[in-house]
């Protein structure tokens, strides 16, 4: 064969095609330029720089997949559409003369070039609107820090690996369908009708458990820690499921009509249902993708519409002061009254006046609730989230003085030992027993609380977190069995 003709065919084809390839080309530069985006946010080393950057930088790495994925299911479903209309056209090449190798070669050339031209496009735009989208995001996070982006080369990397990947299962995809087409029915694919697409009732069963696990997941998630990864697998399950849902259990739900003879074989349903089988065989992947996209958009504008409207209102409930102070680890009381005056003292030299000012004690103990209260984390052991314990199991219990309490709340009630008011803090669902074990101290709850505490600056690091009010005594015992293997946290 003459050097470079498969390379000419491709190119002619692809032009001849323009109809079908122009848009799918379009779609993969769109895609690739989101998927470069979310690359560059997710891994850019200037968002190190703002605070919080941890918490956005997972959050993108999830949007980053859910991306891929996508990408995955869209131009698979769009390049279908391209070799459809080529179908005839390789008939034609293997009636001229050449072998199926032969068109796979100029399958290849087209997929090859396809996937230079549009990922430069789609990286080359994605590096146009970075700055605009690093800068909207800054906005957004109310940082007044503005450091310089810095496109990371694995964005670079990872996007044309990724989409190198695809391209090379959708042109071996198309491969198949040639080697295992013969080329009679290739000349007449567009006078051949479409066969009756099967009713593949278990993966309408499976998606609709995939949808169903999806929701309950996103309904039945209260614990902050584990939020970001049960949405992210909710999310998994929902495309999933919408997939196929829109895919078989559509056509599930249309054959079953169609079996109804009273119902099928009337004037006004035969014409629908027969076409609607039909239509949703073609279409079912770009009706699924449409309700997803939309889908996507919604919660995200709602989401970040929610977020921004309330965040006054989420500082105030949880930060109810405007300056809060904390003397760590100690019981004496000459060092206390140094530190409330030397904060006086430092508010008057810079003019700030010090109004409505409040004092108390307290400790903390974590423990887990597992048949009985038992420590679960020995001090000095990051408490944050992702790290790698189950929140859900985790109590982070504030002792207060119930004298103290008394002062701050006038809420008064004489307390035994091993007696407790208790205040839920982040533990409205959590169902905590009114007497139970915690380490050497049986403690009893005589009383529930709605909202009692004035004080709301607590960090609850994503575990559920209740205030005990106990006296004095109790709340000491009980952190120095805490602290017990830590004796120089003691006083």
């Amino acid at each position: 064969m003459k050097r470079g003709l498969f390379g000419r065919l491709a190119v002619q084809g692809i032009f001849r095609n323009r109809r079908a390839t122009l848009p799918y080309m379009l779609s993969c530069t769109g895609i690739v330029m989101m998927a470069f985006l979310m690359q560059v946010l997710a891994g850019t080393d200037s968002l190190t720089e703002v605070y919080g950057a941890r918490t956005l930088r997972r959050t993108l790495e999830f949007g980053t997949v859910i991306i891929q994925i996508f990408a995955v299911i869209t131009l698979f479903y769009t390049h279908s559409f391209v070799v459809k209309q080529r179908t005839k056209e390789f008939g034609v090449f293997y009636v001229l003369g050449l072998e199926k190798k032969h068109i796979a070669r100029i399958m290849a050339w087209e997929t090859i070039l396809i996937m230079l031209v549009t990922t430069a496009l789609g990286i080359g735009l994605g590096v146009v609107f970075s700055k605009l989208m690093y800068l909207i995001l800054l906005r957004l996070l109310g940082t007044g820090l503005m450091p310089q982006l810095h496109l990371p080369t694995r964005a670079f990397v990872q996007t044309i690996l990724l989409f190198g990947v695809i391209h090379t299962l959708t042109l071996l995809n198309s491969v198949r369908q040639v080697a295992t087409s013969r080329p009679v029915d290739m000349l007449r694919s567009g006078n051949v009708g479409e066969k009756d697409p099967p009713a593949r009732v278990w993966l309408a069963i499976i998606g609709t458990i995939c949808l169903l696990g999806g929701y309950a997941l996103s309904l039945t998630t209260h614990d902050m820690t584990s939020a970001a990864y049960r949405f992210f697998l909710a999310v998994l399950l929902v495309i999933l499921g919408t997939y196929a849902l829109f895919l078989a259990g559509s056509v599930s739900i249309l054959k079953g009509l169609r079996r109804n003879k009273r119902f099928y074989y009337h004037s006004r349903h035969f014409h629908v249902v027969a076409g609607l089988i039909h239509r949703m065989k073609r279409n079912a992947t770009g009706l699924a993708s449409i309700c997803i996209l939309s889908t996507m958009v919604l919660v995200m504008i709602s989401a970040t519409a929610s977020m921004f409207i309330g965040k006054e209102g989420a500082l105030r409930r949880q930060l109810g002061r405007e300056a809060v102070f904390t003397l760590i680890h100690t019981q004496d009381e000459a060092q206390e009254n140094l530190a409330i005056q030397t904060i006086r003292d430092v508010a008057t030299e810079q003019g700030i006046p010090v109004n409505n000012p409040i004092t108390y004690r307290t400790q903390e103990v974590w423990a887990t609730f597992d048949e009985g209260m038992t420590r679960s984390y020995p001090p000095g052991v990051s408490l944050y989230p992702g790290d790698d314990f189950e929140p859900a199991l985790n109590v982070q219990f504030t002792l207060v003085d119930a004298e103290d309490f008394a002062r701050l709340t006038g809420h008064t009630r004489a307390l035994a030992s091993s007696e407790a008011l208790a205040v839920p803090v982040s533990a409205q669902n959590f169902e905590l027993p009114n007497t139970f074990p915690l380490y050497d101290l049986n403690v009893h709850v005589v009383e529930w609380l709605d909202s009692a505490w004035p004080v709301r600056h607590f960090a609850t690091y994503g575990a559920l977190r209740v205030l005990l009010v106990m006296p004095w005594d109790d709340t000491r015992a009980l952190h120095r069995a805490f602290y017990a293997d830590v004796p120089e946290l003691l006083n």
